[in-house]
């Protein structure tokens, strides 16, 4: 079975981060709280899909396509906030090893 709440819990923790980084970004907060807007709403997506739900699966690949696309853009951003690299290299990794166990 799916781990979606060990997947939940891994994203909740790289969100809590964000938002830590969006207090230092300086002139990109605003970018932060869109980006991290953007990025509650797809784990608010995980947050309701159950592994029991006929459609958990593509519901779960949305929300890790948001994901991705999110890390792209933390990447365009990343040069003007203090420890965006590592967080969204964090955030890249637990998308691919979602993926992978999809």
């Amino acid at each position: 079975m799916f781990p979606i709440r060990d997947f939940e819990a891994r994203f909740r923790e790289i969100l809590e981060r964000m938002d830590e980084l969006r207090d230092g970004a300086g002139a990109a907060a605003d970018d932060m709280d869109e980006l991290n807007a953007n990025f509650e709403d797809a784990l608010f997506v995980i947050e309701c899909t159950g592994a029991d739900d006929e459609d958990w699966r593509e519901a779960l690949s949305d929300a890790l396509d948001e994901f991705e696309d999110l890390c792209v853009a933390y990447r365009g951003i990343e040069g003007a906030v203090p420890g965006l690299a590592e967080a969204a290299g964090r955030l890249e990794m637990a998308v691919q090893l979602a993926r992978a166990n999809l």
